[in-house]
């Protein structure tokens, strides 16, 4: 390994742990190395009693912070590993509960994107624990920003009740007038109305969509980035609720927004695409639904590695419009490439195995076509 002074960094640990964590803003390899070996040394010397109480809480902060970058890089393993150090150490330097909640939730968060929901939840429900025992009972920031994790693992792991129980807690603790709680207040309403849906109340779900769209709109503009994700989720819950022509309306605003916002051939164009086929399909309007569940299949093929599986599940969209305009072969060998792609993915994801599975089904049925007269081609517009 270079050298600290090769590395450009302090030469004593203690340096290095309360300088280091400027340099995790344009990360190098080596310097991460050294940051990790001093972490990890100074976690050793502190638990056998031989480090001072500053030492643990500024090696604590750093491997909060390196943990949060292995995090953002996809290193979920190394971030779950580190954080269960990081908290541990927290704890043995007295930290105070809203720093332990942070730490908390960061392993909560890691432990999410391995799916390891269970556990996860326990940690995000510490932390929340944890920010209620705060110095400070009128800083509710912290306890809003939890109960949205806590919200959206319980409606991962298909609690849609509990999602719903959390949002609904964060929310009272948000001033509707409060504008610099309205996004947090947007935010939950979102994720409330996803949730609600699920439990079969439209309106209220409709409702709770409309008014985080408002709030968006009002506080970040109409062609803000985040309004757009807000106005695609009304969309959704539109959709869900069987309001096909609205969502379709909606969609189409929301799409020509984007299209303004970030031109015509951003790869964030191919959701709003999907979801305005999605609104045509279940219209009956076939012919509308193949040109926008084209375009998305194009833009996935030009922004993602070859054989994602986000473009194989919008070219099963793009097959069963076709399946419906009469296209019934070309939309089986679509289907069934498709299908490949997802059960072959890194993390087959069931529900879209499983659409895919019953569109190519109909397909085959419409059209007669059996699975071995049906061979890999090219998508064809027409």
């Amino acid at each position: 390994m270079a050298s600290v002074l090769e590395l450009d960094l302090p030469e004593t640990d203690k340096q290095v742990l309360i300088e280091g964590t400027r340099r995790l803003y344009e990360p190098d390899s080596k310097v991460l190395a050294r940051l990790l070996e001093v972490f990890s040394r100074t976690r050793t010397e502190v638990q056998n009693g031989l480090g001072t109480v500053e030492l643990a809480k500024k090696a604590s902060e750093l491997g909060l912070r390196l943990g949060t970058l292995l995090y953002q890089q996809g290193q979920f393993e190394s971030a779950v590993a580190l954080f269960q150090q990081t908290s541990a150490l927290a704890e043995l330097a007295g930290e105070s509960p809203a720093v332990l909640a942070d730490h908390s939730e960061m392993l909560g968060e890691s432990l999410s994107s391995l799916d390891r929901f269970e556990e996860a939840t326990q940690q995000i429900q510490r932390a929340l624990d944890l920010r209620a025992r705060g110095p400070d009972p009128q800083d509710t920031s912290g306890l809003v920003s939890t109960l949205l994790r806590l919200g959206s693992l319980h409606f991962s792991q298909g609690d849609f009740q509990k999602a719903v129980d959390a949002h609904r807690q964060a929310l009272s603790l948000l001033d509707a007038e409060d504008a610099e709680k309205a996004i947090a207040r947007a935010e939950h309403l979102t994720a409330l109305a996803v949730a609600i849906i699920e439990l079969g109340d439209a309106e209220t779900a409709i409702s709770a969509a409309r008014e985080a769209l408002d709030i968006q709109s009002r506080v970040r503009g109409p062609r803000h980035i985040a309004t757009l994700h807000v106005r695609h989720n009304m969309v959704s819950v539109l959709g869900r609720a069987g309001r096909f022509s609205q969502a379709v309306e909606l969609a189409e605003l929301n799409l020509k927004v984007a299209e303004t916002v970030l031109g015509t051939d951003h790869p964030r164009l191919a959701h709003l695409l999907l979801s305005l086929a999605a609104g045509h399909a279940e219209l009956g309007r076939a012919d509308r639904c193949v040109p926008p569940a084209q375009r998305a299949v194009d833009l996935r093929r030009t922004s993602l590695p070859e054989g994602h599986a986000l473009t194989a599940f919008a070219s099963s969209r793009l097959g069963s419009c076709l399946t419906e305009i009469g296209r019934s072969s070309e939309a089986a060998a679509i289907l069934e490439r498709s299908l490949r792609t997802l059960r072959q993915a890194s993390a087959p994801n069931p529900e879209w195995i499983e659409v895919t599975e019953k569109r190519l089904a109909r397909a085959r049925e419409l059209g007669d076509v059996s699975g071995s007269s049906t061979s890999a081609g090219s998508d064809v517009r027409r």
